[in-house]
C-alpha cells in the first residue's frame, strides 16, 4: 500500500509530467490494496491536479479520473459479487454502532503525540508556505496535509490497535513517509535564509521524532531485536514449556506457530475459532471462525462497547476489538477446533486437551478433528 501511494506520487512529480493512466493505475491499485489507502493519495492527486491546471490539460486530467475511478468501482463490484458486501466488515468494526464520542477517547489517547506534533509544528510550516512562493509549494503542502489528514482519520476512528507502542500507529507510520519527504523538501527548496532554514530544520526534526521519542518503540525492550525484522523460526514449544513465554518478543510468529499447530490436530476441512484470523488461519490451511468480526459480519455488527462482554475471550476494548459474542459465534458456526475456551451453554459439546503446549478445544463428534492426537492430549 506504501509502496503503490509512493510510486503514484513520484509519477505525478515526473518533470515532463505524469503519465494520466500510469496515475490513475496506481491510485486504483493502492485503493485495492487497502480502501483508506485513498487518504495517501492526496499528494499524488493534488500534485497532478495543479499541474494539469497549469498546462490546461484538461484532458489528461480527465482521463485519469475516470480510470483510476472505473478502477475503484470495479472494486466495488467485485466485492458485492463475492461477498454480498459493499465494505469490507473492517470498516463497520470500525464505525456501525461505536459513536464518535466513544471513539474519539480512544483515538486520542492513542495518537495523543501525534495529535500534538501536528497541532504543534504544522500550522508553522504551512504559514510560511503560504508567504513563499516556493516551486514545490503545493507538492510539500499535500504531502504535510496528507499526514494530518491520516492523523485526524486514525484517531476519529478510534486508532488503530496494535502491540507495539509507539507514537505512530501502524496507519499512521506509512503517512509519516509523507511527512518526512514534505519536511525535507520544506528545508531543502523553500526560499529561506540561513537561520530560518537552520531553525525550520531543527523544528522539522522535532515534528518528525516528537511521537516516537515520547513513546519509546518495543524494539528497545525486545531481548532479540532482530528478530522483528526475520521471518526466521522462533523455538515457541521451547519457550512455552519453560513457562518464558514473552508476548512482547513477536506476535505474528506466535500466530504462524498456532496456525502450524492447528493444522496437526485437524483435517483440511476443519474450522478453526480464534482470536486473530490473520496467520494463525493462514498457516493451518484451515477454515477460520473470526470471534473478533473482521471476517464475521455478524459480529462486526454489533454495538461496540466500552465494558467487555459477559464471556470475554478476545475483546480488548480498541478499535477492531470491542465486539464480540462467544455464544453467537459458535451457534452460528460450530468450529470443530477452538484456540480459546468455548461458551458454558456450548461446553458440553467440546473436549478440552493440551497439544503443543497450546490449550484448545474439539467439537464433539466432528470428523474433522484427528482424534487419535486429541484422545492422547485430552486433560
Amino acid at each position: 500500500m506504501a509502496l503503490i501511494a509512493l510510486l503514484a506520487f513520484m509519477e505525478a512529480l515526473r518533470p515532463r509530467g505524469a503519465r494520466p493512466l500510469v496515475l490513475a493505475l496506481f491510485l486504483g491499485m493502492a485503493v485495492w490494496a487497502r480502501m483508506d489507502a485513498a487518504l495517501y493519495c492526496i499528494p499524488a492527486a493534488l500534485v497532478f491536479a495543479e499541474r494539469c491546471l497549469r498546462a490546461r490539460a484538461g484532458r489528461d486530467f480527465l482521463l485519469a479520473v475516470v480510470v483510476a475511478l472505473g478502477l475503484i468501482a470495479a472494486l466495488f463490484v467485485l466485492r458485492f459479487v463475492y461477498f454480498t458486501e459493499w465494505l469490507p466488515n473492517t470498516y463497520y468494526l470500525k464505525a456501525t454502532h461505536w459513536p464518535l464520542a466513544m471513539r474519539l477517547p480512544r483515538g486520542i489517547g492513542q495518537n495523543v503525540v501525534a495529535v500534538v506534533a501536528c497541532l504543534v509544528g504544522l500550522p508553522p510550516l504551512a504559514w510560511v508556505l503560504l508567504r513563499r512562493a516556493s516551486p514545490a509549494r503545493v507538492a510539500i503542502g499535500a504531502a504535510l496535509l496528507t499526514h494530518a489528514a491520516v492523523v485526524t482519520y486514525s484517531t476519529c476512528l478510534g486508532g488503530d490497535f496494535s502491540f507495539e507502542s509507539f507514537g505512530y500507529d501502524r496507519f499512521t507510520c506509512v503517512s509519516a513517509v509523507f511527512l518526512m519527504l514534505g519536511l525535507v523538501a520544506f528545508v531543502s527548496v523553500t526560499p529561506l535564509s540561513s537561520l530560518a532554514r537552520g531553525s525550520f530544520a531543527c523544528w522539522s526534526l522535532g515534528v518528525l521524532v516528537l511521537p516516537v521519542m515520547l513513546r519509546p518503540p518495543t524494539l528497545f525492550s525486545l531481548e532479540r531485536p532482530l528478530d522483528i525484522f526475520t521471518m526466521r523460526a522462533i523455538p515457541w514449544q521451547e519457550f512455552m514449556s519453560r513457562g518464558e513465554l514473552h508476548p512482547v518478543d513477536n506476535f505474528a510468529q506466535l500466530f504462524v506457530y498456532y496456525g502450524k499447530i492447528s493444522a496437526r490436530v485437524t483435517l483440511p476441512s476443519a474450522r478453526i475459532a480464534v482470536c486473530g484470523a490473520g496467520a494463525t488461519i493462514y498457516f493451518s490451511h484451515r477454515g477460520g471462525v473470526d470471534l473478533l468480526g473482521k471476517m464475521d459480519p455478524q459480529i462486526a455488527r454489533l454495538p461496540a462497547t466500552n465494558a467487555p462482554p459477559p464471556e470475554r475471550r478476545c475483546w480488548q476494548g480498541h478499535a477492531g476489538h470491542n465486539k464480540e459474542s462467544l455464544s453467537l459465534s459458535f451457534a452460528t458456526h460450530a468450529p470443530d477446533l477452538s484456540l480459546v475456551a468455548p461458551p458454558k451453554v456450548a461446553e458440553p459439546t467440546y473436549v478440552a486437551f493440551k497439544y503443543g503446549y497450546i490449550d484448545m478445544w474439539a467439537r464433539v463428534g466432528s470428523p474433522y478433528i484427528r482424534w487419535d492426537v486429541v484422545q492422547r492430549h485430552q486433560l
